[in-house]
């Protein structure tokens, strides 16, 4: 059977989360409620589950432990919470906070309150899951550091539209190199977020992808 090319139309994921307004890191409530004003502030939101490499971020948090300057915030639950604790215990890691899940209606506050946020896929992963974070934070114009199969759907959107670093899942010190650099340079994270969330409102909104399919 030949396939007609010219029958098939790509339609890109899109979220209904578009992003209605930019909250500013220092007008975020979480930012001051949390005391994190004078941090370079590394985010973790969402379910920390199977396929999520939360041990590799506990790590990196662990090799930047004598960087005063950032703080890791890691927000959420699920079954790799407890072991990747634990870990962060053993090691000594008082640069990370540990917080629960956020009620939906805050979610974009807390979304706002850090200047880079985290995405984990494990390795193999690519064309079975795309971690739906991707789309909050996003809307919520972060920059992105992710530990993802180079070829997954996160990697090719941090490349095409220049809204973050991608590295192969576990590379620890891959993902302390970005984030170092990245702290040192606000300016290039203030403008990935600002990409992102152009590529979320044009891109992956839902009348994108209603024009596609009609």
């Amino acid at each position: 059977y030949q396939l007609d090319s010219g029958r098939i139309t790509y339609m890109p994921h899109w979220s209904v989360n578009e992003g209605n307004n930019i909250i500013n890191f220092a007008d975020s409530n979480y930012t001051r409620a949390l005391g994190l004003s004078d941090k370079f502030v590394v985010q973790y939101s969402g379910n920390m589950g199977l396929w999520h490499d939360m041990e590799t971020f506990v790590r990196v948090a662990h090799l930047l432990l004598n960087n005063h300057t950032i703080q890791f915030v890691f927000v959420g639950g699920g079954i790799r919470y407890d072991s990747a604790k634990a870990l962060s215990d053993q090691l000594g890691c008082s640069n990370i906070l540990w917080r629960d899940f956020v009620a939906e209606k805050d979610l974009h506050e807390s979304l706002a309150a850090c200047h880079v946020s985290l995405i984990t896929l494990g390795d193999g992963l690519e064309g079975v899951a795309v971690p739906c974070k991707l789309y909050g934070i996003l809307a919520s114009a972060r920059a992105i550091v992710s530990a993802t199969p180079l070829k997954s759907e996160i990697a090719l959107t941090l490349k095409d539209h220049n809204c973050g670093i991608n590295v192969h899942p576990g590379d620890v010190r891959g993902l302390a190199d970005a984030i170092k650099s990245l702290s040192k340079d606000r300016k290039t994270v203030f403008e990935m977020g600002l990409r992102g969330y152009d590529a979320c409102r044009s891109v992956y909104s839902l009348e994108n992808a209603f024009k596609k399919l009609v």
